[in-house]
């Protein structure tokens, strides 16, 4: 919700308002507000990962060879699967 500077009214802007708004920019302005929003995003995820490999903390020596193992053996049984189901 703002203030509608000319009444001093409170409204409700819809997105699709704001989209509209921002398209009448002139486009050194609109390039500035697209990179700025597409910075905030990027941050706001990296801060998310960085919260969360606080919280789980690194995997534990050898856990990459165990998974990635793991996975060959899945995959050599799903091709094995694929071909006698042909």
């Amino acid at each position: 919700m703002c203030l509608a500077p000319r009444y001093n009214l409170a409204i409700d802007r819809t997105a699709k308002e704001l989209l509209e708004e921002a398209r009448q920019l002139p486009a050194g302005e609109l390039d500035w507000l697209v990179q700025y929003l597409l910075s905030e995003v990027n941050a706001s995820g990296e801060r998310a990962f960085a919260v969360w490999q606080r919280e789980v903390g690194e995997p534990e020596p050898g856990y990459e060879e165990w998974f990635r193992v793991g996975w060959k053996r899945r995959l050599r049984t799903l091709r094995r699967e694929f071909r006698t189901s042909g």
